[in-house]
């Protein structure tokens, strides 16, 4: 890949392929979706992306342009992924396009950490304590939680999200500490679905890498032997289906093919009979179709109407008629009464 432009976060510098590869040589990479920055994005069509999970020449997954999440951004990009996330070393892309590249951007998913619903800490069976510095994005020293074999750390989240991998950071001014995080991830019933220890070349980074997605509903961390000063975790995954957003509490549009949808709230891929960024038009075909129905609905209330119009025409002689016998009877009726009740001379 071209890291001179395509890595220089300029989507203003563009090159002519209609191919890349990213490669991490030894290094696991967990990708969930992919970006690429165009001039234009009107005439890509037929992406492949092939996954390697290491160096051999046959790819771990191959996602041709059938199986592809697809989204078009905006005028000039597109984002993509393969129907789940992906650890791997090596990434092949090709399309076809006129269009100049720009710019590549790989996300292993984000950091939900700062968007969960509660962080607290406890230590025994005391009442849990809530912190807030621990997911506030500052890596220093001010803030720390001193965690030992004692202390429990949790958090907790408004919806469920998936995560492949947890982070922490202690305080990088000391070094008396020592020991690994223990994790623990439960699902929304409270039941563990995975639990590992950390690891890390030093006390002060390390990392919990679940070679797997894992949809969670809180998290649990110890240190089972020894004591660090906590300093900042990131949990990186995001939104279980069908939710998006910071704190993962927006729901997709119904009209998103398995409600599914981006960050933003932008369907990926839509029903056939549906178009738009949220799928909320129908397509021209459905359309048509809808005013087809609509006119035939149309002529035939017209078409009862006239039949009833022409149906009280025909009773309206007859209704007069009835009346006029009525009226008739009702006169004759006083007459006989009055002769009956003149007085006799």
């Amino acid at each position: 890949m071209d890291d001179g432009v395509l890595n220089d976060n300029n989507d203003s510098t563009c090159v002519k392929q209609n191919n890349i590869t990213i490669d991490w040589q030894l290094e696991i990479q967990v990708v969930t979706w992919v970006r690429l920055v165009f001039t234009s994005n009107d005439d890509i069509a037929d992406v492949e992306a092939l996954y390697f999970e290491d160096q051999s020449s046959e790819p771990y997954e191959s996602c041709d342009h059938h199986r592809l999440q697809f989204h078009k951004t905006r005028n000039t990009a597109i984002d993509f992924h393969c129907e789940s996330s992906l650890f791997i070393r090596s990434l092949k892309v090709s399309w076809q396009s006129d269009s100049p590249l720009c710019s590549v951007y790989v996300s292993g998913a984000r950091n939900v950490a700062p968007g969960s619903r509660k962080v607290k800490w406890r230590a025994e069976e005391k009442r849990p304590i809530t912190i807030d510095t621990l997911t506030d994005g500052n890596y220093g020293n001010t803030g720390c939680l001193a965690m030992n074999s004692s202390v429990t750390l949790e958090f907790s989240f408004w919806k469920n999200v998936y995560s492949s991998e947890v982070r922490f950071f202690t305080d990088f001014t000391r070094d008396d500490g020592k020991g690994s995080f223990f994790i623990e991830l439960f699902d929304e019933s409270s039941k563990l679905r995975l639990s590992m220890s950390s690891s890390g070349n030093d006390v002060f980074v390390q990392r919990a890498f679940f070679m797997n997605m894992i949809v969670v509903s809180f998290i649990k961390i110890k240190v089972l032997s020894g004591s660090l000063n906590l300093c900042e975790v990131e949990i990186f995954g995001d939104c279980d289906t069908p939710y998006y957003g910071y704190s993962c509490v927006d729901v997709c549009y119904l009209t998103c093919l398995d409600q599914i949808c981006t960050y933003e709230g932008e369907c990926y891929l839509c029903d056939p009979s549906r178009t738009g960024i949220f799928c909320e038009d129908r397509t021209l075909n459905n359309a048509n179709d809808s005013f087809e129905s609509d006119g035939k609905s149309t002529e035939a209330t017209i078409n009862s109407l006239e039949a009833k119009s022409s149906t009280a025409k025909k009773s309206q002689p007859i209704v007069f008629v009835v009346f006029l016998l009525i009226f008739s009877l009702f006169f004759l009726s006083i007459v006989f009464l009055a002769i009956k009740n003149c007085p006799k001379k």
